[in-house]
C-alpha cells in the first residue's frame, strides 16, 4: 500500500511523529507521484497535520478510482496509532450519503476498538480455535 495515498495510511502517516514522516517523505515520496497531500515535505506536513487535528481521513478515488475511503486511527498506549479503520463506499453512494455520519461512524468504530485495547475485559490471552 502506498504511505501517501489511501485514507488508512494517510490516518496512520498523520499520527506518526514528525521526524519518521519526514524520513518516509524522503524516502518514498517520489515513488507515489503525483502526490495527493502535496508537493514538498511542508505542504505533505501541513496536509497531515490537517488529518491528524480533524481525527479522520477521506480518500475520494486515489486507491481505486470507482471507491472511497474513510479511516480514522486507533490509538492505544503507543505514542503514535500503527492501526486504523477503514471504511469503503462505492463513490456513488458517497456522494448520497451524509458525510458527517458516515465520517462520525469511523471515527466512534475507531473509538471502541482503542478502547477494547486500551481496557480489555479479560486479561486472559486470545486463544485459538482450530
Amino acid at each position: 500500500m502506498p504511505l501517501f495515498r489511501g485514507a488508512g495510511s494517510k490516518v496512520i502517516m498523520a499520527s506518526l511523529p514528525a521526524a519518521k514522516q519526514k524520513q518516509l517523505f524522503e524516502k518514498y515520496n517520489a515513488l507515489e507521484e503525483p502526490s495527493v497531500l502535496g508537493n514538498s515535505w511542508e505542504e505533505v506536513r501541513g496536509s497531515l497535520k490537517d488529518i491528524r487535528r480533524a481525527g479522520y481521513s477521506v480518500s475520494v478515488g486515489e486507491l481505486d478510482p470507482e471507491n472511497v475511503g474513510i479511516s480514522a486511527p486507533i490509538a492505544y498506549d503507543a505514542p503514535a496509532a500503527h492501526a486504523g479503520i477503514v471504511m469503503v463506499l462505492s463513490a456513488t453512494r458517497y456522494l448520497t450519503t451524509d458525510k458527517s455520519v458516515i465520517i462520525q461512524m469511523a471515527r466512534a468504530a475507531a473509538e471502541q476498538i482503542s478502547d477494547a485495547i486500551r481496557f480489555p475485559r479479560d486479561a486472559r490471552p486470545l486463544m485459538m480455535v482450530p
